[in-house]
């Protein structure tokens, strides 16, 4: 082997040792798709998916002027996805400690409220956690619900758990229960669903947290901040209120996060 090409050997050695020691480039993506929970929250029809949330990401990605793809998925499976996958975000996450690390938070934009509610001819009035000692209290086993309750210690309630919100709606018709304890857009979607939204009244909400928009580290700086000034601005001029109310109507209790 000659002088110099000796010298190139050695010249590519180098250069895929270097190589080796660089970060791995990060692509700046946009947000091109979200995830939601399936079923409630979205939900596939001939039109489209639906439902209110839908309905607010369609909105904010028509003020940044891009299409999004929603897409209604087993919840679990969801966060995981935006955690890691490429230009993809989550839309219902809390801000929890455990999960501060596992993504980027692009925006507040509602909170999470945690409702009981009764049948309107119920002489039942709880304005607490406390007033509910005593009572027949629905929980859907793993909701939130369940966890606040569960931090609640000796409560005193009543539970009945069951593992299907919408079989908590027929024991709430049916008078097996005095009242339901639920995120209030999951309850109202079912009294909705099943045309009860004028039989059931609110006695009391709690809010457990923001909820958040949220990616990871793939997408670009610009698109966080596109996106959150979107939100922000809806927030603001009152679209995801009217959003709610349209839905629900006088059952909606928004307050900002």
């Amino acid at each position: 082997m000659t002088g110099p090409s000796l010298y190139f050997r050695f010249a590519q050695l180098v250069a895929i040792w270097v190589a080796t020691l660089l970060p791995t480039a990060v692509f700046a993506e946009d947000l091109r798709k979200i995830y939601i929970g399936e079923g409630v929250l979205a939900r596939e029809t001939d039109q489209g998916v639906a439902g209110p949330f839908p309905e607010i990401l369609r909105e904010a990605a028509r003020r940044i002027g891009q299409d999004i793809e929603i897409i209604p998925v087993v919840w679990k499976r969801g966060q995981q996805l935006a955690q890691t996958e490429p230009g993809a975000g989550a839309a219902t996450v809390t801000r929890v400690p455990s999960r501060e690390d596992l993504y980027v938070w692009i925006e507040d934009y509602m909170p999470l409220t945690l409702t009981f509610f009764v049948r309107k001819g119920s002489n039942l009035d709880p304005k607490s956690f406390e007033e509910l000692e005593g009572l027949e209290v629905g929980i859907e086993r793993g909701s939130v619900a369940d966890f606040v309750t569960q931090g609640l210690g000796d409560h005193g309630m009543n539970v009945s758990y069951v593992s299907e919100p919408e079989l908590m709606v027929e024991m709430l018709k049916r008078d097996r229960i005095d009242g339901w304890l639920i995120w209030d857009i999951i309850g109202m979607e079912n009294f909705r669903m099943r045309g009860m939204l004028e039989q059931v009244r609110r006695t009391f909400s709690y809010i457990v947290g923001p909820i958040y928009l949220v990616t990871n580290e793939s997408v670009s700086q610009e698109a966080v901040e596109k996106w959150r000034r979107a939100l922000s601005e809806m927030k603001a001029d009152g679209f995801i209120q009217e959003t709610l109310v349209r839905h629900y109507g006088s059952l909606v209790a928004f307050q900002q996060p």
